[in-house]
């Protein structure tokens, strides 16, 4: 099974404490046990073994576990929280992006059935009329939304790479300038005068779109120099 992340917060999470200990428990064994899509074949012989039961018990999950075909159960949200916004131009997505389409669970415009919200399809058609580009930003498409533009940040980043990719992510932010000036841009300039970031040529920065997904602007930095110029 390979490696994915994991939400810390569920612990807080009211849904997830209004849970029996056994459901809880369940549902960290859906999570590490579906596929890279979210999908889950029910082994309801191990289900029982382990969780008595529960395949009568289902209520709970209601929305959080959809039935699709047979004995494959759908997790929506694991894949929100697991890659942000699929893209067919990113290649680590395709596998993902393919097994969906198997399923029928994958739209003509990338929408993924349970996994937008309206605000984010509202979001989505708003990015459909805007038809400027961004000028330094090489032809990437900003919605009327998006309040700090993706060149801003990207110019500053130090390590240049994945930039589509890079600025799904921004766009899926969508930062307020206030968030940025306050918040995103300190922490950035932190981490380039940050010593690991300053290691070998830069070989330990890692590429934008994964610092911006994993919202790494609220990691503590150790720097030298206590004198930054923002």
């Amino acid at each position: 099974m390979s490696k994915r992340f994991t939400a810390t917060e569920k612990w807080s999470d009211p849904w997830f404490c209004s849970l029996t200990e056994r459901q809880r428990l369940f549902w960290v064994y859906l999570l590490d046990n579906c596929d890279n899509a979210g999908i889950w074949r029910a082994n309801w012989i191990l289900v029982e073994l382990y969780f008595p039961g529960m395949g009568k018990a289902l209520e709970a999950f209601k929305d959080r576990l959809v039935k699709i075909d047979g004995e494959k159960y759908h997790i929506p949200k694991f894949l929100e929280f697991q890659y942000g916004e699929l893209s067919e131009a990113c290649k680590p997505h395709l596998s993902v992006i393919r097994s969906l389409q198997k399923l029928g669970l994958w739209k003509s415009k990338g929408y993924t059935k349970g996994i937008h919200t309206l605000q984010d399809k509202d979001k989505d058609k708003e990015k459909d009329k805007e038809k400027g580009e961004g000028g330094a930003g090489g032809g990437i498409k900003r919605g009327k939304s998006i309040f700090v533009p993706f060149d801003e940040f990207y110019k500053l980043f130090p390590k240049h790479e994945n930039k589509q990719e890079a600025a799904d992510k921004w766009i899926a932010l969508n930062p307020s300038r206030e968030f940025w000036e306050s918040t995103i841009k300190p922490s950035l300039l932190r981490h380039i005068e940050s010593d690991s970031w300053k290691q070998e040529n830069g070989k330990f920065i890692p590429n934008p779109a994964k610092w911006i997904l994993r919202k790494r602007w609220e990691d503590e930095v150790q720097i030298k120099t206590e004198k930054i110029v923002l």
